[in-house]
């Protein structure tokens, strides 16, 4: 996936319609096939220039304000004619990585019809990174549909990632003049473990049990039946029928009955299921270097994120693994870089699979928000569906990872956290919660307040009849003043409802809280 031209070559990221972090130096890298001198032009003036050595080269282009329509080239000392990249444009970059929540495109999206019909801004762009599960998968596979800039017109937004659309139409809005681009790095079903270096895994006692785990797999695995396995697997992902079917799931969401049938017919082809292997996206460190190496060090403002469902098998540990992930990739680009993530949705079931210990990951994720320097996590606990592990509405998603943007990184006087709990009291005979976050006030969308659940010594009593004021959660509890313990629980279950917002429309996040 490189731009040749005879004697050097440039990494695939960059291309025509191609967008820039402003403000920063720009990180430009390739191959060569000699010693040369390589210049950089920027409109026919150079702008930087590099020795460069047979084999791998690495340049940088100087800080750039935010423009539109220049032309880059690259030129060697052959004499043909220099690689030439228009319409490049420099303005705000944010990488946008995960798994299939973030990889979902705007046509599968609730609003895609209108939103496409809209589409008419050449300077919010978007790139996707080839999806390679496995070196030398693309000599296999026809990714033609990947590696290239892409620009929100109705031909091509369709193909955008439906939370990066979002974000960056969020950021235009504040930025009306400046250029948008996002970089898509992510992939349906993946672990945090997939993408990071294999030295961030070892280094943490904790975490070496994914690199033990996968090991252990690797030296029972029958490589003949795996290989057949696997042909098998992709000839049936493969088959048309197959992809309408997803395309279908993806863009509705299956009833409990079609729900179940779905998940009858998955389990019984658990033989071709996919097993994690050395052609498996989801052996650990694989995407870090298939996908994310690839485009590490491209010059950005930040990283937005939303993964953490494949995870659920080992909820316990997300938080040390977000945090070596966090850490991998602020490594690979040599900055810290901020990271804006989302805190998972509520969810029961999808086609028979169970989000179990959901509830778990959404505490260890909100533990990286409080730990990590230059985190922040986006809630969308209003937006989860009972039997669908891919909300279709992604607009909130993409809008309160902007606002967390705008807020965070930008520095904009804004309320872009949501309502968080801070105390928990007794107090003439009530239980009064305060949070932080509230604005103007807290309010309750609908006639009572939903999720809130108490357990009074080994009691669990629903939350009724409380009131909301200001920064405050008061509930009448029969029995609070005998108890010995109140243990407070708000959307602390997999799939849940809440409809606690602050004056900015965010919603509570959940939380658990002990008052003795």
């Amino acid at each position: 996936m490189e731009m040749t031209n005879r004697s050097f070559s440039v990494a695939g990221i960059f291309a025509d319609h191609m967008v820039l972090q402003r403000d920063k130096p720009v990180a430009i890298w390739g191959k060569s096939q000699r010693a040369q001198t390589l210049r950089f032009l920027i409109d026919g003036r150079e702008a930087a220039r590099v020795q460069a050595g047979a084999g791998e080269w690495k340049a940088q282009l100087p800080a750039m304000p935010a423009q539109k329509d220049m032309c880059l080239e690259i030129a060697g000392e052959d004499t043909a004619e220099p690689l030439r990249f228009s319409h490049t444009a420099v303005g705000e970059l944010w990488i946008a990585g995960g798994q299939s929540n973030m990889e979902f495109i705007l046509k599968y999206d609730a609003e895609a019809k209108a939103v496409i019909a809209g589409a008419d801004d050449g300077y919010i762009r978007y790139y996707e990174t080839p999806r390679i599960k496995f070196e030398g998968q693309e000599r296999e596979t026809d990714l033609s549909a990947f590696g290239v800039w892409r620009r929100f017109t109705p031909e091509e937004a369709p193909c955008f990632s439906a939370v990066a659309l979002y974000f960056a139409l969020r950021l235009r809005k504040q930025y009306p003049d400046m250029p948008i681009g996002i970089v898509g790095c992510s992939f349906g079903g993946s672990s945090a473990a997939a993408w990071m270096d294999e030295r961030f895994l070892a280094e943490d006692e904790e975490l070496r049990i994914y690199l033990d785990d996968y090991r252990q797999g690797l030296a029972k695995l029958d490589m003949r039946q795996y290989l057949e396995r696997d042909k098998k697997q992709r000839h049936i992902t493969e088959n048309p029928l197959a992809k309408r079917l997803m395309a279908w799931i993806m863009k509705n969401t299956p009833g409990p009955r079609l729900t179940a049938f779905i998940g009858t017919m998955l389990k019984g082809s658990a033989a071709v299921l996919p097993v994690i292997g050395p052609l498996s996206e989801n052996r650990p460190a694989g995407l870090y270097h298939t996908m994310l190496s690839r485009i590490a060090g491209f010059s950005a403002r930040g990283v937005i994120w939303y993964q953490g469902e494949t995870d659920n098998v080992k909820a316990s540990r997300y938080a040390r693994l977000f945090s070596a992930l966090i850490r991998c990739w602020r490594y690979a680009w040599g900055e810290d870089l901020p990271f804006i993530f989302v805190q998972l949705a509520p969810f029961e079931q999808w086609l028979g699979i169970p989000g179990t210990d959901f509830y778990l990951v959404r505490e260890q994720q909100e533990i990286v928000s409080k730990t990590v320097p230059g985190t922040y996590m986006a809630s969308i606990m209003d937006w989860g569906s009972r039997l669908d592990v891919h909300p279709k509405h992604k607009r909130p998603v993409g809008e309160r990872l902007a606002l967390l943007a705008l807020g965070k990184v930008y520095g904009l006087d804004l309320l872009s956290e949501s309502p968080e709990a801070e105390t928990a009291i007794i107090s003439d005979g009530e239980l009064v919660i305060s949070f932080r976050h509230a604005g103007r006030g807290l309010t309750v969308k609908g006639y009572a307040l939903k999720s809130l659940k108490f357990m009074l010594d080994e009691n669990c009593i629903e939350a009724r009849g409380c009131t909301v004021a200001g920064n405050e959660v008061r509930c009448r509890i029969d029995g609070l003043e005998t108890a010995k313990s109140v243990d407070i629980r708000f959307a602390w279950e997999n799939y849940t409802e809440v409809n606690l917002y602050n004056s900015a429309g965010l919603p509570a996040k959940p939380f658990r809280m002990i008052v003795r």
